[in-house]
């Protein structure tokens, strides 16, 4: 069925107007979450997708693309260790961009799930991917936080922070092409002086660890193209000293917390899954569902 076709005179960045009688291209969309919305008196519409999906456009159309992987787990430790955060998922985000007819193909990747004493170790977010009829957009997974057995923060999208444990200090991860690297841990002797570092974040390096605080996670991004603007791809924040402690569950290709468990009960929180999002002017375009 077709989902909506409005007016407006404003024009995406790179777009050009539409003349003559010809019918407007036609995007033929699978999996995905259709929500038309108004901004600056100019009609859009805009497909979320959630879950692998596609999209097909019978003729080039100007939009605005963001595609994100899973988020990392921040780490999970015991017996003095101290867990640094997750990485956030790689943030792919193109303003004004042409995308030729054809069939495009997006596969979606989760974040990393929920970690406790029982239920194994933190891990590192799942990539997404993009397959254009002319390019592939590769999004990475957020690099896992250092933790116990393995104080160094895993590689990612965006890298996760490093832990602490007794005087020694792991490395933090770092991130991919446009990525960010996790924090720098605070080691001490003194296990109330011990704290690890945050994990990266789409727009900045997560936080070093200092005696009195985990390093704050890296900033997200805020998406204010999409009808419900929202900061994306966070990191998650590293732990400080050793008191049993669970992390939220994350969102929006956001990395979780480190956890220091005491218990089966305290848990890392879930990284938070990825996403597509593509924004279409909707005078221009036709949109209609598979």
């Amino acid at each position: 069925m077709f989902i909506g076709l409005a007016l407006g005179l404003g024009l995406l960045p790179g777009s050009a107007t539409t003349t003559g009688p010809s019918p407007l291209p036609t995007l033929t969309v699978t999996n995905g979450i259709i929500t038309p919305f108004s901004r600056g008196g100019v009609n859009y519409i805009e497909v979320l997708w959630q879950r692998s999906g596609s999209f097909t456009l019978t003729h080039a159309v100007t939009g605005n693309l963001a595609l994100a992987a899973g988020g990392a787990n921040g780490g999970l430790s015991t017996s003095g260790w101290v867990p640094a955060g997750g990485g956030a998922g790689q943030l792919i985000e193109q303003t004004g961009k042409l995308f030729a007819a054809g069939n495009y193909s997006m596969s979606i990747g989760a974040g990393a799930p929920r970690a406790n004493k029982t239920g194994g170790a933190a891990s590192n977010g799942s990539p997404s991917q993009l397959v254009c009829p002319n390019e592939t957009l590769d999004a990475l997974g957020g690099g896992k936080g250092g933790q116990s057995g393995s104080v160094d923060g895993e590689n990612g999208g965006n890298g996760g922070g490093a832990a602490a444990a007794g005087s020694t200090m792991g490395l933090p991860g770092s991130g991919a092409t446009g990525g960010f690297p996790g924090g720098a841990a605070n080691a001490s002797t003194d296990v109330q002086q011990r704290s690890a570092g945050g994990g990266g974040g789409a727009d900045g390096a997560g936080g070093d660890g200092t005696p009195s605080l985990g390093g704050p996670g890296g900033p997200g991004r805020l998406l204010g193209w999409i009808a419900n603007p929202v900061e994306v791809c966070r990191g998650g924040k590293g732990h400080r000293t050793v008191t049993p402690v669970s992390s939220p569950d994350e969102t929006w290709g956001s990395g979780s917390g480190g956890c220091y468990y005491g218990a089966d009960e305290q848990y890392a929180g879930a990284g938070g899954n990825g996403f597509g999002i593509l924004v279409v002017r909707a005078d221009q375009v036709q949109v209609v569902t598979a």
